[in-house]
């Protein structure tokens, strides 16, 4: 319930706020534990007119170039909408962070990190809501910082804590 709390904050300082550059959450926290299906609640809740999802399934096949032209298309296709929310799922996929090695794409991050932070047209409005199952590795990659809240999203481990859910 805090997490909803915490975003309609965000959704209400997006709404109202003289933003220059995007409001943003990083929703983190193990895998399975609901972060898209908070950020997707978020989003959905905040009535704006243009919503739209990001995700690693979209790339499939595309080379860095095509995914920092995708994710570039996707931000320019929120400000022409005066108020809108993006959600970025699972973001160490799209930047193809493999923990072997470790490897990710420097220019996805470098492209997504410059969006995050690009100012927006005159009275437009922008919530970003990225996921992540690996905090530490976005807080080594500098992502983390950009972002203007994190929240943590805990694992469900009982019967009641599902109650309290639903």
């Amino acid at each position: 319930r805090h997490i909803l709390a915490d975003g309609s904050l965000l959704l209400d300082q997006t709404r109202n706020g003289g933003i220059i550059s995007p409001v943003s959450l990083l929703l983190e926290g193990v895998v399975g534990s609901g972060k898209t299906a908070l950020a997707a609640d978020l989003a959905l809740m905040s009535n704006f007119p243009l919503i739209k999802l990001c995700s690693a399934d979209q790339m499939v096949g595309f080379t860095e170039i095509a995914k920092c032209h995708y994710l570039k298309e996707v931000f320019d296709d929120a400000c022409k909408s005066e108020l809108s929310c993006l959600v970025i799922d699972n973001i160490e996929r799209i930047l193809e962070y493999v923990s072997i090695g470790p490897r990710f794409s420097n220019s996805v991050l470098q492209t997504l990190m410059v969006l995050l932070n690009k100012r927006l047209p005159n009275n437009h409005k922008l919530l970003v809501i990225g996921t992540t199952s690996c905090v530490s590795i976005m807080e080594e990659m500098g992502i983390t910082q950009i972002f203007t809240r994190t929240l943590n999203v805990p694992q469900i481990t009982d019967i009641k804590e599902i109650e309290t859910v639903v």
